[in-house]
């Protein structure tokens, strides 16, 4: 098995759309316009072609508060593997 490198990264973009996430109870899919994609500090940022694309962002849907497409946000998320990117649990953040 091969195991995901600690990784971050600190997402700036414009909120497309949010649904549940497909069989997992309590996570929403964010997709997110993605405008920046900084380094944090201590890891590699596997996330820099995200930007000017559109991204899949999975979230606890508890941290969603009211968040709603359209809303300028930033977020730290990572790359759990090839095809799923999970926000930290704090979740996006309104500017």
């Amino acid at each position: 098995m091969v195991r995901a490198v600690e990784n971050w990264a600190e997402l700036r973009g414009t909120v497309r759309e949010i649904r549940p996430r497909p069989g997992v109870p309590r996570m929403h899919d964010v997709v997110l316009a993605v405008d920046e994609a900084r380094d944090v500090e201590g890891y590699p940022n596997l996330l820099t072609e995200a930007v000017g694309q559109d991204l899949v962002v999975s979230v606890d849907s508890a941290s969603l508060g009211d968040l709603e497409a359209g809303a300028k946000v930033r977020c730290r998320a990572q790359r759990a593997d090839p095809r799923t990117v999970v926000a930290d649990p704090e979740g996006p953040a309104k500017l």
